[in-house]
């Protein structure tokens, strides 16, 4: 499939399943892609871009979480979805 202009942001502090979204976000047809492994990671890309689509892992593993990250990239119109495993 060819890449389109759509984003995704993925909040993940495992990489390898972070890995693996990324490529099938890929095969989707996303065009961009960015991970934050952090609070302040995920912080710092939600001022900085706009996304089509956010995963956001609820608990990034050191016990923080970013359900805020999650609704302010809801009200700047990124459909958003939340997971935690």
């Amino acid at each position: 499939m060819m890449p389109s202009n759509l984003s995704a942001l993925h909040t993940e502090d495992e990489i390898l399943i972070a890995f693996e979204t990324a490529n099938i976000l890929a095969d989707l047809g996303f065009g961009a892609m960015r991970v934050a492994h952090t609070l302040q990671s995920a912080e710092k890309l939600d001022l900085a871009e706009c996304f089509d689509v956010a995963l956001v892992d609820m608990n990034l593993g050191s016990g923080e979480l970013i359900i805020e990250i999650g609704m302010s990239l809801k009200k700047r119109g990124s459909h958003v979805v939340f997971a935690s495993g």
